[in-house]
């Protein structure tokens, strides 16, 4: 009877961890949105997304920091390679995104850079 229950109780709480970890009935959950590691909004993307899009980030990543790293380039020569890889980024970004998903992006991305202007202008 000891077992039973132990059994019972073992398939409860694994029953309620699973459901626990599982997506809305839309398939899709909110997602946090960093930028410099400052939370600036939230999208609602699927599991896939937002795995392709950390591996995106991780990717892109390694490419800035060899870009950064590189010690032939001259400053202005960095700058472009540095935009051509936010470029290519961006692009990319949107390939994975609805439309409507990537247009509230844009929109947090305009925001963030907006208050960052706005900051700026304040220390001045």
């Amino acid at each position: 009877m000891r077992t039973i229950v132990l059994l019972l109780s073992l398939t409860i709480i694994t029953l309620g961890i699973a459901s626990a970890q599982s997506l809305p009935s839309s398939g899709k959950e909110p997602s946090w949105v960093m930028i410099n590691d400052s939370i600036v909004g939230e999208l609602v993307l699927t599991l896939d997304q937002r795995d392709r899009l950390q591996r995106l980030e991780n990717r892109y990543q390694d490419e800035y920091d060899r870009a950064l790293a590189e010690d032939t380039l001259t400053a202005g020569e960095r700058a472009i390679r540095l935009r051509l890889l936010s470029d290519a980024r961006q692009k990319e970004i949107g390939t994975i995104m609805t439309g409507k998903q990537y247009g509230q992006w844009l929109g947090l991305l305009k925001r963030h850079e907006e208050a960052e202007e706005r900051k700026a202008a304040l220390k001045k």
